[in-house]
């Protein structure tokens, strides 16, 4: 049974690994740690349970599928994956197997980041709308802001890459209800339209937070 909020090395610790399986955790230190988790599982499935932090990620191969919100789900490659805190979720392969990348923040972290991007301190906890969202441009952000982080070959790299994957998915995929944000010619309506035009461009937070009128 589950007892209540586990990390995610908890909940890896269900079963063993079996063949063709391997899982990495790192932390994404400049950020207080945030864990971060590359694996590849064929048959190892997840008991349901819950973490206080965020899962975010995002499928490199194959299919996987789980059951969260009420709903089965399956993300494959060009997808983002997000588990709001306290949701309660499991995890299987479908059809073979999957690999996936996946990071675990904190409530106040994302809190930041959402303020960072609205311009004004975020008392709320973003809500992620959907479990799985189809996004091959955010998912190859997000992608290359992980590998970043674990190779560790420069650390502000990679995380000036992770804080703009965060913010360019609370702007696109959650629900941020404070403020202006509602409003069609708000802030983040300036910043979708940008991220939208220069989807191809690296942008950074700055870059973002000037589009809408704002200091990081």
């Amino acid at each position: 049974a589950m007892d209540g909020p586990i990390t995610q090395v908890e909940a890896l610790r269900t079963l063993p690994l079996g063949e063709g399986e391997a899982a990495r955790f790192f932390a994404a230190s400049r950020f207080g740690g945030i864990d971060c988790l590359r694996a590849t599982f064929v048959h190892h499935a997840y008991a349901p349970h819950t973490h206080d932090t965020y899962a975010i990620g995002n499928i490199e191969a194959g299919c996987e599928t789980w059951n969260a919100r009420g709903r089965r789900h399956f993300a494959c490659p060009g997808d983002l994956v997000f588990n709001n805190p306290l949701d309660v979720h499991d995890g299987a392969p479908a059809d073979g197997g999957y690999s996936y990348r996946m990071t675990y923040p904190g409530i106040d972290f994302i809190r930041l980041v959402a303020g960072s991007v609205a311009g004004h301190v975020v008392n709320d906890t973003p809500f992620f709308r959907e479990a799985v969202v189809h996004d091959p441009e955010g998912a190859r952000l997000f992608a290359a802001a992980h590998a970043a982080l674990e190779q560790n070959q420069d650390g502000l790299a990679g995380e000036e890459l992770l804080l703009r994957a965060y913010g360019r998915m609370l702007v696109l995929h959650a629900d941020l209800r404070e403020g202006p944000l509602g409003r069609e010619a708000g802030p983040v309506a300036r910043v979708r339209s940008l991220i939208e035009a220069r989807y191809c461009e690296d942008l950074r937070l700055d870059d973002l937070a000037a589009a809408a009128g704002l200091s990081t």
